[in-house]
């Protein structure tokens, strides 16, 4: 999927699921594909699996959004 693409359907979830003071980035990860980091407040993408993931991306994005949404606890 193009990159692009996965920031714009990120953020809009992240925005339906209130997470509208939280940030966004992409990294470099290659053994994970999503990362939520509570003390930044960010959720982080791997870019090279996005780019090889098409239906897989929402769900990570969603997995990603829950433990932010659930809390570090």
């Amino acid at each position: 999927m193009e990159l692009g693409d996965v920031e714009a359907m990120a953020r809009s979830l992240m925005r339906t699921h209130g997470l509208t003071s939280w940030g966004f980035r992409f990294d470099r990860a290659k053994r994970r594909a999503g990362k939520t980091d509570f003390s930044g407040r960010y959720i982080s993408l791997s870019a090279p699996l996005m780019a090889l993931y098409d239906d897989a991306v929402r769900d990570v994005i969603l997995h990603e959004i829950a433990h932010a949404r659930v809390g570090s606890g």
